[in-house]
């Protein structure tokens, strides 16, 4: 266990204060070298038969230390909690009971009442562990989510201790709380104090590390990388902290594309590393780059290895050592990833069987490498060690394959249907059954492929692999000279028999089933045979015509065919189709006008249809998109009015108060979009009818500033309802500051612009999130905003500090910002 510095002090006080016994000295001792035990014994031996009251107190604490070291903190709190009354008396030797105690009460998850004996304990006039105990009461604060509560300590420690090693451990837990909680800029401000002390310890080392790592995800990754780089340079620094920035500076090479770098500083950290965790770290990091490079695979296999025989029962060495067998079989290297899976179960055998991916990766690699046999039962030993369901179909599935390239089709069979049997409503299921009858076909069980066949067929008539079955099956009944069975299924392939209706039908649901899996040529062909010679089905055929020709990626001729469709069966039951079709076509195209007039016609033709309600929808998106707004607002009171009950009138609704806003008629646009909250109050199109109301009111806020006031409450009520992108919330921010600013209420427009555009812009950026030209323009007129403001109220500094940050942030505005800083620090000269 490791102790801070103030309480070796103190130890060293006692040692000299203290009687000293043979049993104290052993128990020091042993205490130095990490022998718990030893020095429990001693330490325990002395507490019941010392002289004195100091050497039995001293023996109390180094057993208190003792007991902590073995983690016994149950034994520990039983007996600290009656000794702290006894030792009133004496500050040193209660505040080092208390620290043990403290720390006993923290490990046991008995948070709040750790918080407050070591919060209580470092006021003790004369103690000697006080920074030591407030550094328990924040870990407790912490522990029990009370954040806030841990700062204020850790912000109290740092104010008053005139320790300087103890101000960079405790700056070192601060920032790490903090940048854990996402509060990342607060994180580095302590950290830049705690490179400020005048010591250098480990917790600097690793304090310079974390702050370099936060700068690297806040995206500032020059910054990063200089101390990243001076970690590794200066011999002062621990090893820990040297070795991990040599990693991250590999890290950082290799997203960067550059290999060389970046295997050089994996290569420096694990030369420099001497300690087991820190070789181990670097070692496996080195390896799984070199095991990715064709010219360096061999020695990165070589030095994985190596570090899984000298630490076989270390956590990462196992993890390691898939890792590197997964990249491997990735890379196109079978040989060597089946050789690493065969040492993973060998090292680890009882880890390994319950992982069924060890087994299912070197099942992949003996499938590559022709090993057939073999690979189908790393498969099905895979499957009876999957924990879910999904995972065993998977390598049942696998099995089969493998079986079946290995030409044993019988158990092929037998492993596919398994899968039938077991999983049947697994997405799976049809194929393994289409595949156990493919088996049993080459198998030369031709009866039992013909029933599964069959059973696909009859089973799952609207599968893609029905019309193959059926297809197989009439081809082996066929094969087998069963010409009544052969005919019979062709029949039912054709719909039917010999007669001529039946047979276009039958080519006709051939056609559909083409179709349905994407296979348009096939389709066509069958579709253009009943157009030629079924006028009963010519309509039917030439609609699915339409549909294949734009489904091959032949627009213009689908377009023509739709056109041609309607006029030569104005009568057709598929006439409502094809104008509905017609006119999506149209509106996919930018044709709003003729889309317009397509599903406006639908709806006077057939206003009885299960879609008359939606064409009218696509009317008015038509009507809208064509900025013909007024026929949009027409157009959907026609749909509320003709459909009252329709479900598709929020979102009409929505699109209306559109239409309005585009028109300026914001009043009504506000009525009609409190009619789609009060329909849909749970729905999508409320949380956007929000959005939209408030952007009414801010409009209609130059007329009465109370508009303002209530935008600012839509806005905010948005916000509320949750399911917001980092970009909305962005946007929603941005416009509750301008009207903040509109009321003149410029504090709060300066912190709203601040806090929920420009640093939620930076915080989110930093995570990975993209933001597109809007949001980017969004930030950017929200840091002018603010400096404006700035200017306006002769507030120079900010204003430069503010447009600062929008040039370091590295987007569009930056020579704009320039220009006014410029301006400003002219200005600020003149005053």
């Amino acid at each position: 266990m490791q102790k801070s510095l103030g309480f070796i002090i103190i130890a060293a006080v006692m040692v000299v204060r203290f009687a000293q016994g043979d049993n104290l000295s052993v128990a020091r001792t042993a205490l130095q070298d990490r022998l718990y035990a030893v020095a429990e014994r001693h330490a325990k031996t002395e507490l019941g038969s010392g002289d004195t009251a100091q050497s039995r107190d001293a023996a109390l604490i180094l057993l208190l230390e003792a007991l902590a070291g073995q983690r016994k903190f149950d034994e520990l709190s039983n007996l600290a909690a009656p000794r702290l009354a006894e030792t009133a008396d004496d500050p040193a030797v209660q505040s080092s009971i208390s620290y043990w105690y403290a720390l006993a009460l923290l490990e046991t998850g008995e948070n709040q009442k750790a918080a407050e004996l070591a919060e209580r304990a470092s006021g003790i006039p004369g103690g000697v562990l006080s920074d030591d105990l407030l550094r328990i009461a924040a870990r407790a604060r912490l522990h029990d989510g009370k954040n806030e509560a841990a700062w204020v300590i850790f912000s109290a420690l740092d104010q008053r201790s005139t320790n300087a090693v103890s101000r960079a451990a405790n700056a070192l837990e601060w920032a790490t709380s903090l940048a854990n909680a996402g509060r990342d800029d607060a994180a580095l401000e302590v950290l830049r104090i705690q490179s400020e002390l005048p010591c250098r310890t480990a917790a600097s080392d690793d304090g310079a590390l974390l702050r370099a790592r936060i700068l690297h995800k806040q995206g500032k990754t020059s910054d990063a990388t200089a101390i990243f780089t001076q970690l590794t340079q200066r011999n002062d620094v621990e090893e820990p902290a040297a070795v991990q920035a040599a990693l991250e500076l590999s890290a950082i090479n290799w997203d960067a594309g550059k290999t060389n770098d970046a295997v050089a500083f994996a290569r420096s950290a694990y030369e420099r590393s001497t300690q087991a965790e820190t070789k181990r770290l670097s070692g496996f990091r080195l390896g799984d780059l070199l095991a990715t490079l064709p010219d360096n695979m061999s020695e990165g296999m070589a030095l994985v290895k190596q570090l899984v025989r000298e630490y076989p029962d270390a956590d990462d060495s196992r993890a390691a050592l898939q890792k590197l067998a997964d990249t491997l079989l990735m890379s196109g290297h079978p040989v060597h990833a089946e050789s690493i899976y065969r040492i993973l179960l060998e090292t680890y055998p009882n880890a390994a069987e319950n992982d069924y991916r060890v087994l299912q990766g070197r099942g992949w690699a003996r499938l590559e490498l022709g090993r057939h046999q073999e690979a189908a039962a790393d498969f099905l030993a895979a499957m009876k060690v999957a924990t879910n369901d999904q995972a065993k179909v998977e390598c049942l599935f696998k099995a089969g394959d493998a079986q079946n390239a290995g030409k044993q089709y019988a158990d092929a069979a037998q492993t596919y249907r398994k899968i039938v049997d077991t999983y049947p409503k697994h997405e799976l299921a049809i194929r393994a059954l289409f595949q156990c009858a493919d088996a049993l076909e080459r198998a030369g069980r031709r009866e039992n492929a013909e029933q599964g066949y069959l059973e696909v067929a009859r089973q799952h008539p609207d599968h893609p692999l029905a019309p193959q079955a059926m297809l197989r099956l009439a081809a082996l009944q066929s094969e087998a000279g069963q010409y009544k069975e052969s005919i019979q299924t062709f029949s039912a392939i054709l719909a039917g028999y010999q007669d001529k209706e039946i047979r276009m039908s039958a080519f006709l649901g051939r056609g559909k089933a083409h179709y349905r899996s994407y296979r348009f040529q096939d389709a066509m062909q069958d579709f253009a045979a009943i157009a030629e010679n079924d006028p009963n089905h010519r309509d039917e055929a030439r609609y699915m015509l339409t549909l294949c020709l734009y489904g091959v990626g032949r627009d213009k001729d689908a377009r023509a065919a739709a056109s041609a469709f309607i006029a030569d069966f104005p009568e057709s039951p598929r006439l409502a189709d094809m104008t509905l079709w017609l006119g999506k076509f149209d509106f996919n195209q930018a044709q709003y006008k003729e889309a317009f007039n397509a599903f406006s016609s639908y709806f006077r033709r057939w206003p009885e249809e299960r879609w008359a309600d939606a064409a009218l929808l696509w009317a008015a998106r038509a009507a809208f998109f064509g900025n013909e707004f007024s026929e949009c607002v027409e157009t959907v009171s026609t749909l509320v009015r003709q459909f009252p009950q329709s479900q598709r009138i929020p979102e009409a609704s929505l699109l209306q108060a559109d239409a309005l806003m585009e028109m300026a008629r914001f009043e009504e646009a506000v009525v009609i979009l409190d009619r789609v909250m009060n329909l849909s109050p749970d729905g999508e199109w409320c949380a956007a009818a929000w959005l939209r109301k408030g952007d009414c009111l801010y409009i209609m806020g130059a007329d009465n500033n109370t508009r303002y006031e209530d935008a600012i409450s839509a806005y905010q009520h948005r916000i509320k309802l949750g399911g917001n992108t980092p970009a909305m919330l962005m946007q929603i921010n941005f416009k509750i500051g301008r009207c903040l600013e509109k009321l003149k209420r410029y504090d709060d427009a300066i912190d709203r612009y601040y806090s929920g555009v420009v640093v939620f812009y930076q915080e989110e950026r930093a995570k990975g999130t993209w933001f597109n030209d809007a949001s980017t323009s969004c930030l950017i007129r929200a840091v002018f905003s603010v400096a404006e403001i700035y200017e306006r109220q002769h507030k120079y500094e900010p204003a430069v500090s503010i447009l600062q940050r929008l040039m370091n942030l590295g987007v569009p505005g930056a020579e704009e910002a320039r220009a006014r800083i410029e301006r400003l620090k002219a200005k600020k000269g003149d005053m």
